[in-house]
């Protein structure tokens, strides 16, 4: 049996909670600010006491990259193992002896919950002893555990922004252009599906295609016109051009 604190009460420490909760290997326990949030935590122990962390074998930092120093210094000097979870934080933003990074590679939210099963879990550590501790948790969780050092993951981190972040704030304009057009807002769904397959499938740029692939200026005009909102308006131009000057290279 795992002792595992997770400290956070956000759509990480959510998720986290609710595929812990299916292990019979881990006794899981919650700490947070609010009494409020906690109140989510129902099938665990919960506390606002962050020195209760020190109890726990791992305690895992599952809070805002900014709260990580914080939450660290207010849990007091421990033995446990204690590991953020964040990709753009280096090891050493933890001065723990047994400090670590515990970083699942994926997007979460607070209203679905995701499958860990082949989520990337990436692990770095101040020591070996550490490194094994954090390996077995995440086995736990997922078939795919890699060791990658602070530097890697960073990279890895700002290949996830292009990949998701970005990619969904168009996802975010498309469905306001469909509202905007009175069109039924599920009418994409089947297409954005298919391009996040193909994305996966192929390389990206071996099948990219649209107006702006095809040098198709009058389509692209014509669009144009059609975008009423001057920021919208702004991105079409900006990534038909960055596309168009792409595929003008090759």
């Amino acid at each position: 049996m795992i002792e595992v604190t997770i400290i956070g009460t956000g759509a990480l420490a959510r998720n986290l909670y609710h595929t812990f909760l299916e292990s019979d290997q881990i006794h899981l326990q919650i700490i947070g600010r609010s009494k409020e949030a906690l109140q989510y935590f129902t099938k665990s122990s919960t506390s606002t006491d962050f020195k209760k962390a020190k109890k726990s074998d791992v305690i895992l930092l599952a809070v805002s990259d900014s709260a990580v120093e914080e939450c660290e210094a207010a849990v007091g000097k421990h033995k446990s193992v204690i590991a953020h979870c964040a990709g753009s934080l280096s090891l050493t933003s933890l001065t723990s002896e047994n400090a670590g990074v515990f970083y699942p590679l994926q997007t979460y939210n607070t209203k679905s919950f995701v499958n860990f099963k082949c989520v990337p879990i990436l692990i770095e550590a101040k020591n070996k002893k550490t490194c094994e501790v954090l390996k077995k948790l995440a086995n736990i969780l997922s078939i795919d555990v890699r060791e990658i050092d602070s530097n890697k993951r960073k990279e890895a981190h700002l290949a996830a922004v292009f990949a998701n972040n970005f990619s969904n704030y168009l996802f975010g304009i498309s469905k306001e252009l469909l509202s905007d057009f009175e069109l039924p807002d599920d009418l994409l769904n089947e297409l954005i599906l298919q391009t996040a397959k193909n994305a996966v499938a192929f390389d990206p740029k071996s099948i990219q295609s649209g107006p702006a692939r095809r040098n198709d200026f009058k389509t692209i005009e014509q669009h144009l016109n059609m975008i009423k909102d001057p920021n919208h308006k702004n991105r079409y131009e900006q990534l038909s051009n960055a596309i168009k000057d792409q595929y003008n290279e090759l």
